[in-house]
């Protein structure tokens, strides 16, 4: 479509109306009118219909170049925004990778803590120090209550 458009004039077109039948695209400011005679430059012959004609002389190779244009342009935008999506997608599943890791490592040290500060209250049962390592994995979440009374 493009090589063909870009072989054509790159004017702009209008329809004629020969008065008969039929109706003729030309080369817009191609029309001259003397007393006898009438002169243009024909795009296409023989239309039978005037909104074919119109049709045909609206979409032009200027037209028709700027469709092409702007379609290349779109399709260059999806195909970058396509390959930030692809990035994105990859760096989503990286950081969700991460973040399971690091909820098991927290697991593990909040498992680690309560049995430190389960030991530690039966080597020295006087110590607030359990107490306070219970409460403080409480209020952040990390246990529940039942753990703290145990």
């Amino acid at each position: 479509m493009r090589q063909i458009a870009e072989s054509v004039d790159r004017e702009e077109w209008d329809v004629l109306d020969n008065s008969d039948a039929d109706y003729q695209v030309i080369v817009s400011g191609s029309l001259e009118r003397g007393t006898t005679y009438r002169s243009y430059q024909p795009v296409a012959n023989g239309i039978s219909e005037q909104k074919i004609a119109a049709f045909i002389a609206a979409f032009n190779p200027k037209v028709a170049l700027a469709l092409l244009d702007k379609n290349l342009q779109l399709q260059r935008e999806k195909d970058a925004i396509e390959a930030v999506a692809l990035a994105l997608r990859d760096d989503m599943r990286h950081a969700r990778e991460q973040l399971e890791e690091a909820e098991k490592q927290v697991e593990e040290f909040t498992m680690w803590i309560k049995r430190l500060a389960h030991s530690l209250r039966n080597a020295k049962p006087n110590s607030k120090l359990h107490s306070a390592a219970m409460d403080y994995l409480s209020h952040k979440g990390l246990i529940s209550v039942e753990d703290v009374l145990r």
